[in-house]
């Protein structure tokens, strides 16, 4: 039991991680004014405005959910039972 809780906490570790990292290259492009004509900066057509805020507020929403606390009764679901895991018995 306790060789699954640590490798439970090692995959949350890297998930956390892995998820962190891709908030950070979201956001280093999101809202960058792009063109694919060299030839015409700063023109208003073809301009692209990147937008990934749809992409980071989910992450977010994914590492918090991810460092709630269950024990503490937190809002999170069992997707299985549609439950409040910190309500149900063990």
């Amino acid at each position: 039991m306790k060789q699954e809780t640590a490798r439970g906490e090692v995959v949350t570790a890297r998930l956390k991680e892995a998820l962190t990292a891709a908030a950070i290259a979201l956001s280093a492009s999101h809202n960058l004014t792009v063109t694919d004509r060299s030839d015409l900066p700063r023109q208003d057509w073809p301009v692209y405005v990147l937008d990934h805020l749809r992409e980071l507020l989910l992450i977010e929403r994914v590492l918090a959910a991810l460092n709630a606390d269950i024990s503490t009764g937190s809002d999170l679901e069992c997707g299985r039972c549609r439950t409040n895991p910190s309500r149900t018995s063990a």
